[in-house]
């Protein structure tokens, strides 16, 4: 892992959710990541760090803004002489970060590639750390705030969001994704408090979440969501 410590520390807390000034900083600073990230530096652990790490937009937008070290991102993920390990592992960060950028782009975009952006979803939900950025920045960035905010309302009765995980789909409409998405945060925040209660084992708070949980084990949509996303119940048992 590199020991530059503006990275590691700007790192270590897109991990933890606590992200904003020192992400700021790091973009400010104008590292060059080709001479931190290369043949030489980037062993598998490194790439998956990386890969969380773009789970947060803002450091998934400066990787890809660097139009050099996605070039040697590329570079290595299809020479012949990487290792089939950390070949997989560029193919997941490399997903990753242009996953943002094609989920950013669905969100307000109706003719938006929205099977693509179910697929980053997707990868995104069954990582809890990366889960807790992606969740971070839906809930606190302004700007994915205010795209999710002026989507399309589905017209008539109420229906269980769409069971876009679990189904293959030739055709997704932008209103069907935006209702899947509003619907994918509000499981995901109430299995954060659950992961949260739970770490602490405070049960009465754990016991009211699962009350929550338990409504939508009979729901089409909530169901299979709340099935793909980690679920830690040491303390709920």
């Amino acid at each position: 892992m590199p020991t530059d410590g503006i990275f590691t520390g700007t790192l270590g807390s897109c991990l933890t959710g606590v992200d904003a000034l020192a992400t700021k900083y790091f973009i400010q600073e104008a590292i060059d990541l080709t001479d931190m990230f290369n043949e030489h530096s980037l062993d598998e652990t490194t790439i998956h760090c990386l890969s969380e790490a773009a789970a947060n937009v803002e450091i998934a937008r400066y990787f890809s803004e660097s139009i050099a070290f996605m070039q040697s991102l590329e570079t290595l993920e299809s020479s012949s002489r990487t290792e089939n390990s950390i070949r997989k592992a560029l193919q997941k960060l490399l997903a990753r970060i242009r996953g943002w950028q094609t989920f950013e782009d669905a969100l307000t975009n109706p003719d938006g590639d929205f099977l693509a952006s179910v697929a980053f979803l997707k990868d995104i939900s069954v990582d809890e750390f990366a889960l807790g950025c992606w969740l971070e920045c839906m809930l606190n960035h302004e700007d994915l705030v205010n795209k999710l905010a002026d989507g399309p309302i589905p017209e008539g009765p109420w229906s269980a969001p769409p069971l876009l995980f679990q189904e293959r789909h030739s055709e997704i409409s932008h209103t069907t994704f935006i209702m899947f998405i509003r619907a994918f945060i509000g499981i995901s925040t109430v299995l954060a408090m659950l992961a949260w209660s739970d770490s602490l084992g405070d049960d009465p708070c754990c016991e009211r979440t699962l009350n929550i949980l338990v409504v939508w084990q009979g729901i089409d949509g909530y169901r299979e969501v709340g099935h793909t996303c980690p679920l830690p119940l040491s303390h709920c048992s």
